[in-house]
């Protein structure tokens, strides 16, 4: 699990820059769920996909995610 800044294409692919570490773990195991925090409204967004590395690992590597399915989580009960 790793922390990053994610940018959203208008096809709705996201990409993101990460370190090496990160980007061969994406290569090894590209099966990725990426979790947005929640809205102004509470819910968060999970979304699963399929991770692409741009290039050989480095520290700042450029990782694409084709979403292939995305789900709107409420907020749990307390």
């Amino acid at each position: 699990m790793i922390h990053v800044a994610v940018d959203v294409d208008a096809d709705g692919t996201v990409s993101a820059v990460v370190g090496r570490s990160a980007a061969a773990n994406a290569i090894d195991r590209p099966n990725v769920c990426v979790l947005w925090p929640p809205a102004a409204d509470g819910f968060s967004l999970i979304a699963d996909g399929t991770a692409t590395v741009n290039g050989e690992p480095g520290p700042d590597t450029l990782v694409s995610i084709e979403v292939a399915s995305a789900v709107r989580h409420r907020p749990a009960r307390i």
